[in-house]
């Protein structure tokens, strides 16, 4: 197991050996996410399986996803409601809707 001896946090280096820099990396408290517009490079979905607000771990579908087209969402199947599907039909190149 290597020894980790700093971390770089914002652009700040602390010495983890230090009990100073140890306590001020456990108080950190920002826990959110920079935004960056890019219309040019595809990305996945991802978000929360939790029901309330929480700093957990993001999940994807890498099935769902956006591509370097800016506005375009692609995924194979996508459920309208309880009772509608619209999924694509690879076989015959159609737009199937599915009703329950």
């Amino acid at each position: 197991m290597s020894d980790i001896s700093t971390i770089t946090v914002n652009n700040v280096t602390y010495n983890l050996k230090d009990s100073y820099a140890r306590g001020k990396i456990d108080s950190m408290t920002d826990t959110k996410v920079t935004d960056t517009l890019n219309t040019t490079t595809k990305f996945f979905l991802a978000g929360t399986a939790a029901t309330a607000t929480t700093t957990g771990t993001q999940i994807f579908d890498s099935g769902i996803y956006s591509t370097t087209t800016s506005g375009q969402l692609n995924a194979a199947t996508y459920k309208v409601n309880e009772q509608v599907t619209l999924q694509w039909n690879s076989t015959d190149e159609s737009l199937d809707f599915l009703f329950a």
